[in-house]
């Protein structure tokens, strides 16, 4: 035990501690890329680099898959669900939404040069809880 001084007194009360728990690594699923045409493997993570963060926001319920069809030309992008698995629409409505912060021009540009880029990427993702 410490020895106080005559001027300092010790408090011998146990502290209260607090245990925080640290925020969450994997709230959100974790997300495979496969099946990437036209974008080099690099590009297409690039492409889901923005959405990625906001996925981590997405958090379910109940254990599935989401599964994303990404379909790009110069002019207009698609995303198709293939498999909505057992997820509950709020947890579909926030991945879908996430996703739409992809930036798939960037992505082409990255690619390659203008003259040398794909005129139709796709890809695949398979987003887990």
């Amino acid at each position: 035990m410490p020895q106080a001084s005559a001027s300092e007194e010790i408090d011998e009360t146990p502290a209260k501690e607090t245990y925080v728990a640290p925020p969450s690594l994997h709230a959100g699923p974790t997300v495979d890329i496969s099946e990437v045409v036209g974008l080099s493997p690099g590009a297409a993570g690039v492409m889901t680099a923005p959405a990625l963060e906001r996925l981590e926001r997405c958090e379910s319920k109940t254990k599935g898959k989401l599964i994303i069809r990404i379909i790009a030309e110069k002019d207009r992008t698609h995303l198709r669900v293939t498999d909505q698995g057992d997820l509950d629409a709020a947890t579909n409505h926030c991945a879908l939404e996430a996703l739409s912060t992809m930036d798939v021009d960037h992505a082409m540009q990255e690619s390659a040069s203008p003259s040398d880029q794909a005129p139709h990427i796709e890809s695949q993702l398979v987003l887990s809880w």
